[in-house]
């Protein structure tokens, strides 16, 4: 569940989800079963929230955008938890600095309002002779640039998971930031990367991968798994295997060939991820 619900916010930029283990078990089973269930966000071995007494796990915190905390608890309860935390955060926190001399745009920044021109403005205040317009300025700059480090950090995690996405992604922030610099930049790229032709091989190879993909989660699944309300087949029932036998076999050869076509890519290692899971 977690998985998917980091995957929902990634792009956004304002959800960090991080995962701790105390079970003693190896970097590489841990990587292993992280991969089988989706699991893309960091995992960190040891707790050492050691703030209270934890009871049992899986627990789960949750952290407002000023660090509070504001959930503990069973990780069912997190992603409500989580969603009213984000939708109560302002659309950016200006952090404890109370900004008087460059009111107007502190506000225009924490509405996420024009970004770019604001930025273009704060950065002509940073030659202000006014040492507290000056600081403010500096402030407010750390705010966006800070947005857009972390924004070209998500953008660049669907790089190789959804080439479509990375480059829609690059565009929105191009325009909400455009005025500045910064928007700029993120013109340059996202021109830079469709005009690539070792990028448009990649994003067809993962169009191609996806369409295998969705090819295996439409295979139905067996009785027993029917019975357990499951919809299409359970990968990790062999029984399930055995009755799409014929069909598994056709989709690994499939998959063999996306690694061949498209060696050295991410494409060729996730068809290969994928074809050791049938």
């Amino acid at each position: 569940m977690l998985a998917a619900f980091e995957k929902k916010h990634r792009a956004s930029g304002k959800l960090v989800v991080i995962g701790m283990h105390g079970q003693n078990e190896s970097p590489d089973k841990v990587a292993a079963l992280c991969k089988s269930r989706g699991v893309e966000y960091p995992i960190v071995q040891g707790n050492q929230y050691t703030k209270k007494q934890v009871p049992g796990i899986p627990r789960a915190f949750v952290f407002d955008h000023t660090g509070r905390e504001i959930f503990d608890g069973n990780p069912s309860g997190a992603e409500a938890a989580a969603e009213k935390a984000l939708a109560d955060a302002p659309a950016l926190w200006l952090g404890e600095t109370t900004y008087t001399k460059l009111k107007p745009l502190a506000v225009q920044v924490e509405k996420k309002e024009k970004l770019g021109s604001a930025a273009a403005a704060l950065r002509a205040k940073l030659q202000s002779s006014d040492e507290a317009e000056k600081t403010e300025a500096e402030a407010l700059l750390q705010v966006i640039d800070g947005y857009a480090s972390r924004c070209k950090a998500s953008a660049a995690s669907l790089r190789e998971e959804n080439a479509d996405q990375y480059l829609a992604r690059l565009d929105a922030l191009a325009k909400e930031l455009a005025g500045d610099s910064t928007g700029d930049e993120f013109k340059t790229l996202k021109d830079k990367e469709a005009a690539d032709p070792e990028f448009q091989k990649l994003r067809k190879g993962l169009k191609e991968l996806a369409d295998q993909a969705k090819a295996v989660e439409s295979l139905p699944c067996c009785k027993a798994c029917k019975g357990k309300s499951m919809k299409s087949i359970s990968l990790s029932c062999e029984t399930c295997k055995q009755a799409n036998a014929e069909a598994l076999t056709t989709l690994k050869k499939a998959l063999a060939a996306l690694q061949k076509k498209y060696e050295g890519t991410a494409v060729a290692t996730k068809a290969a991820d994928l074809a050791g899971s049938l």
